[in-house]
């Protein structure tokens, strides 16, 4: 049988999950998740924060008490690594408001190193010192000056 090589618009088999659904990329899919996976989650987050838009509810649930960018993730229904890329611009907002976004800082779960001066909102990868990936994720808050 000779090879086919395949065409422009030829995508190949189709990769299928347990239930017959398609696990291809394309209709139905958002950011690499499923619609209806996400859905239920996000509608319980609408529900409670209205018509606010996404950095208004970090800078509302922030002013409230600390938390990892993980619980802020769960508190408005967003992906963690979406949190982590509005801490700087809510940092700037509330700024102007004469408060200002403190960060916690990360610690190290083996030898008890704390990145001081770190200053990215992004927990680090590993220690320096022992070079284990154990590490506390930052914690955020709103505070007034």
């Amino acid at each position: 049988m000779p090879h086919r090589l395949l065409g422009r618009d030829d995508k190949g088999p189709q990769r299928r999950a347990p239930g017959g659904k398609s696990l291809n990329p394309g209709k139905g899919y958002q950011n690499g998740y499923r619609q209806g996976d996400r859905e239920p989650f996000k509608g319980q987050a609408e529900e409670r924060w209205g018509g606010k838009t996404i950095r208004q509810r970090l800078t509302e649930a922030l002013m409230d008490r600390e938390m990892t960018a993980h619980e802020l993730s769960r508190e408005v229904g967003i992906r963690e690594r979406e949190v982590v890329m509005h801490l700087p611009h809510i940092a700037r907002s509330v700024a102007s408001e004469g408060k200002e976004l403190v960060v916690g800082w990360p610690r190290c779960l083996k030898c008890g190193f704390i990145f001081k001066n770190r200053s990215r909102f992004t927990r680090p990868g590993r220690c320096p010192r022992c070079r284990e990936t154990h590490i506390e994720s930052p914690r955020y808050a709103i505070r007034s000056r």
